[in-house]
């Protein structure tokens, strides 16, 4: 009797088994490609920026920086970027690439430079900068879009 009760309920067993598996021939298993929209990052931004140089110690600026996006492709962008130093505003270009979340990107400015940023809204970004030629650099970016 105690053979019967083990094989009724390997039997059970086998048969619910097969019930509840989703590779089942009768319901295939169908995936949808997700398209990711690329955030426009076109157009001019202004803001504030922080930081510390090597030489001087920590810094507030007061006049504004400017990123101005000029063009981009998919995750990939163009622009250039002029801000306060030293009493003389510095333009430099600027390339960047979106990362796969569509939140953060990285930056690389010419000759030198390069930020962390994220976006924080549709028309609010911050970006961490660091420069490493003499003397260092840090700074804290925060841009709003104004066109």
């Amino acid at each position: 009797m105690k053979w019967i009760v083990i094989g009724l309920l390997l039997l059970g067993i086998t048969i619910c088994a097969g019930c509840t598996s989703s590779n089942s021939p009768s319901s295939p298993l169908v995936t949808t490609p997700v398209t990711q929209v690329e955030p426009n990052l076109v157009g001019n931004w202004m803001g504030t920026f922080t930081g510390y140089i090597d030489t001087a110690g920590y810094q507030v600026f007061q006049e504004p920086m400017t990123l101005t996006i000029v063009e981009q492709s998919d995750s990939l962008f163009k622009g250039r970027v002029t801000y306060p130093l030293n009493g003389t505003m510095v333009t430099k270009d600027v390339a960047g690439a979106l990362s796969l979340d569509g939140r953060s990107f990285k930056t690389i400015e010419y000759p030198s430079g390069f930020s962390d940023g994220i976006i924080i809204s549709a028309d609010e970004i911050e970006m961490i900068y660091r420069d490493t030629t003499d003397p260092s650099k840090i700074a804290i970016d925060t841009l709003t879009r104004i066109t």
